[in-house]
């Protein structure tokens, strides 16, 4: 038997925006968007959200995740 879990579904769109945005801003660097997503634990999304309040809808914390486990 195997085990999935599952979580929350981000919107690859969503995301790319997010992206898109953050490297739209002077003076950024892929090395900074990654000190502000990646090394965070952060999607895009939840960046934007944290530093101007975008996607506050969509957007929740890691600790909100719900994970339920599906039988396979």
């Amino acid at each position: 038997m195997s085990v999935l879990i599952e979580k929350a579904v981000v919107s690859p769109y969503k995301e790319l925006l997010s992206l898109e945005r953050l490297y739209a801003e002077k003076g950024m660097t892929l090395k900074k968007i990654a000190d502000q997503t990646v090394l965070k634990g952060l999607l895009p999304t939840e960046a934007l959200h944290e530093t101007e309040g975008m996607f506050p809808d969509e957007t929740t914390s890691k600790t909100d995740y719900e994970y339920r486990v599906v039988e396979i």
